[in-house]
C-alpha cells in the first residue's frame, strides 16, 4: 500500500507538472499567435495604405478638380443656407417682438384695469365711510337735541316741582 500511495503521489506530481507545462505552452502559443495576427494586420494596413497612395497619385488631378468643384458647390450651398437662416432669424425676431409687444400690452391693460378697479373700490369705500360719518353726525345731533329736550323737560318739571313745593310750604305756614 505504501508503494501504491507513493506511486499515486508521483503520478499526481507528474499530472500537475504536465498541466503546468501544458498551460505554459498554451500561453506561449496564444502569445505567438497574437503576435502573428498583429504583424499580419500591420502588414495588411501598410499595404492598404500603399495601395491608397498609389491610387491617389494616379487620380490626383481628377481628385483635385472634383474637390474644387465640390468646394465651390459647398460654398454656394453655404451662402444660400446663410441667407435662408438670416431670413428665418429675422422672421423669428419679428414674431417674437410682436409676441412680446402683445404680452406687454396685455399686461399693461390688465394692470390699468386692476388699478382702475382698485381706484373705484377706494372711491366707493370713501363714499361709504363719508355717508356713515354723516349718518353718525346726524344721529349724534338728533341724540343731543333729544337729550337737550329731555334736560329742558326735567328742568321745567324740577322748576314746577320746586314751585309747587314752595307753594305748599307757604300754604302750610300760612
Amino acid at each position: 500500500q505504501a508503494l501504491e500511495a507513493k506511486h499515486n503521489d508521483i503520478l499526481e506530481e507528474h499530472k500537475s507538472t504536465h498541466a503546468a507545462a501544458l498551460a505554459e505552452a498554451k500561453h506561449l502559443h496564444e502569445n505567438a499567435q497574437a503576435a502573428l495576427v498583429s504583424k499580419h494586420a500591420a502588414e495588411l494596413e501598410a499595404k492598404t495604405e500603399l495601395l491608397a497612395l498609389e491610387k491617389d497619385r494616379m487620380h490626383n488631378s481628377e481628385l483635385v478638380s472634383a474637390l474644387r468643384a465640390r468646394d465651390e458647390e459647398h460654398s454656394k450651398t453655404l451662402a444660400e443656407r446663410e441667407l435662408e437662416l438670416k431670413a428665418q432669424h429675422s422672421q423669428l425676431l419679428a414674431e417674437r417682438e410682436a409676441s412680446l409687444r402683445q404680452e406687454h400690452e396685455a399686461a399693461v391693460a390688465e394692470a390699468t384695469r386692476r388699478i382702475e378697479s382698485e381706484r373705484e373700490r377706494a372711491e366707493q369705500m370713501a363714499t361709504t365711510l363719508r355717508e356713515r360719518e354723516e349718518r353718525h353726525a346726524q344721529d349724534r345731533q338728533a341724540l343731543e337735541a333729544k337729550h337737550y329736550e329731555i334736560l329742558e323737560e326735567h328742568k321745567s318739571a324740577h322748576a314746577a316741582a320746586l314751585a309747587e313745593s314752595e307753594q305748599l310750604r307757604e300754604n302750610a305756614q300760612a
